[in-house]
């Protein structure tokens, strides 16, 4: 079960914790499959909930506003967002990472750019 494995995960790393923590979540979108929104939704929420419960600052952040502060384009597609992460971080960083991976990265960097050290 994700939410059982997302707490085994951040249990086994909670020395992470021991400075105030910042996550940032990008929320749910909607898809015209309902099964997949249903599904990013019960994983935005899973996620929220365990990072909050271990003390952490949790922000929810819109798809378009992060690529619109990261990438000067709300609309931006995968394509940009990979080449953007590619050319920021090109040592952690690799042409055959999924996409997720790319978008990560620049949350993480919008969550930064944000909320500072």
């Amino acid at each position: 079960m994700l939410y059982d494995d997302l707490i085994k995960f951040v249990e086994d790393n909670l020395y992470i914790f021991k400075h105030k923590v910042i996550v940032v979540v990008e929320n749910s979108i909607y898809i015209q499959n309902v099964r997949a929104t249903i599904g990013i939704s019960q994983t935005v929420a899973a996620s929220k909930l365990v990072f909050n419960k271990f003390g952490a600052a949790v922000f929810g952040i819109d798809n378009k506003s992060w690529k619109k502060d990261v990438l000067a384009s709300g609309k931006a597609e995968k394509s940009l967002i990979k080449k953007f992460a590619l050319t920021k971080w090109p040592d952690d960083l690799n042409e055959t990472m999924d996409q997720d991976f790319f978008d990560a990265a620049c949350i993480a960097y919008y969550g930064f750019s944000k909320f500072g050290k």
